[in-house]
């Protein structure tokens, strides 16, 4: 009886990838191309939304600064688009407004899923080189001498049984 395939497959770790400590330069420049908060807001307030906004960046995994920076501008397109919704206001603006108000939010997510999709694409890259160049592929020497039933000489024909 032969073992279900699941078995014959060898187990792959995950390769995890290493995390870049999001600098304070970094975030005060997110922080200050967000749209800014409400007038008179809370010294814990500013705190809370610094330490947000750090979490938000470093959901994205950034692996290195270009990646950080990239994973900052995503959220500032995200929170700019949201800002842009939240501000068309039906009682205060003509149905153009509103209409241009969602036009100019919807291509700023638009263009923040656009770059999120390209970070993960530069992300899984990454990981593929730096599986590649941790596990080089076996010579076919080693795998030849490292099979049972082989001689050394005969390449990959395995030797004849003995009875």
């Amino acid at each position: 009886m032969c073992p279900p395939d699941a078995d014959l497959t060898p187990r792959a770790a995950p390769v995890a990838a290493p995390s870049y400590a999001i600098n304070d330069a970094m975030l005060d420049m997110v922080l200050q191309t967000l749209p800014p908060m409400a007038a008179g807001a809370p010294a814990a307030w500013h705190r809370t939304r610094r330490a947000w906004v750090r979490r938000e960046i470093a959901s994205h995994r950034p692996a290195d600064a270009l990646q950080a920076l990239l994973a900052g501008w995503i959220v500032t397109l995200r929170h700019t688009a949201a800002d842009l919704r939240g501000r068309a206001d039906p009682r205060t603006c003509s149905e153009a407004e509103l209409r241009a108000a969602g036009r100019m939010a919807d291509q700023t997510a638009r263009l923040g899923r656009e770059m999120e999709r390209l970070l993960g694409k530069r992300q899984r890259e990454a990981v593929r080189r730096a599986c590649k160049s941790r596990v080089a592929a076996p010579s076919p020497a080693s795998l030849r001498d490292a099979t049972p039933g082989t001689s050394p000489g005969a390449g990959f024909l395995p030797a004849a049984r003995e009875r």
